[in-house]
């Protein structure tokens, strides 16, 4: 709709890139969201990753 009443730069990409997600089965989705937001799942991972102090001790 946008891309035929604008200008949008990169309307190729997003010709490509916006109907992505609408494939992907909603459970898929819901696995995802788990496995990020779970206790030690990615979201802590890498939030603890860059609160920790880095050791270089070898």
């Amino acid at each position: 709709m946008l891309r035929g009443l604008f200008h949008v730069s990169g309307a190729q990409v997003w010709d490509v890139v916006f109907p992505i997600p609408f494939p992907i089965p909603p459970f898929i989705a819901a696995i995802a969201w788990m496995m990020t937001l779970q206790p030690h799942g990615y979201l802590f991972q890498l939030v603890v990753s860059r609160l920790r102090p880095h050791d270089h001790r070898w």
